[in-house]
């Protein structure tokens, strides 16, 4: 008999075949599909005769089930309550860190300032007022600001780390 050319998709369909498979009857299954190929075998592999694998080991491309779907469900819905807080706590932290910029900002500019809440229902309010085409016109805006030069006085200087108090070199 003529070797026989396996293509990766037969070759594929076997590999999935003899993952269900009891390991005992694997090695033979092997075999007889390696002469099959090889050309000394007329069939390929029996795959009638062979014991189902013990249940024992999961197969890994099937979802869990029972407790250990259950365990990952409770430990997916737990990281995701996490990165919202964290989301929503890092949200938190711009707004406040916004207020605190407008607030300086009209210090300066010596109007009155408004109190947080004001701010709060003042920035919902733009927010709901914004469109499509905010959004597309600050992506043009952006491709047309030019890059401003440092003034000449603005050059790094050394800020030093450690001090001598009373003898001794201290972090301040």
């Amino acid at each position: 008999m003529a070797v026989r050319r396996e293509t990766c998709a037969e070759r594929q369909a076997f590999q999935d075949r003899i993952a269900g498979v009891h390991a005992e009857d694997r090695h033979r299954l092997m075999k007889e599909h390696r002469d099959f190929v090889n050309g000394t075998r007329v069939e390929d592999a029996n795959f009638t005769s062979a014991r189902p694998q013990s249940t024992s080991i999961p197969d890994p491309r099937r979802p869990p089930m029972g407790k250990d779907a259950a365990y990952s469900l409770q430990l997916q819905t737990t990281c995701k309550k996490y990165y919202r807080a964290v989301f929503l706590g890092l949200v938190d932290m711009a707004v406040v860190n916004a207020y605190i910029v407008y607030r300086e900002a009209r210090t300066k500019r010596r109007a009155n300032s408004i109190t947080h809440a004001e701010f709060l229902t003042q920035l919902q309010a733009q927010i709901l007022e914004l469109t499509e085409e905010d959004f597309a016109q600050s992506q043009a805006d952006a491709e047309n600001v030019l890059a401003r030069t440092l003034p000449a006085e603005h050059a790094p200087r050394e800020n030093p780390d450690y001090q001598i108090v009373n003898g001794h070199r201290k972090r301040r």
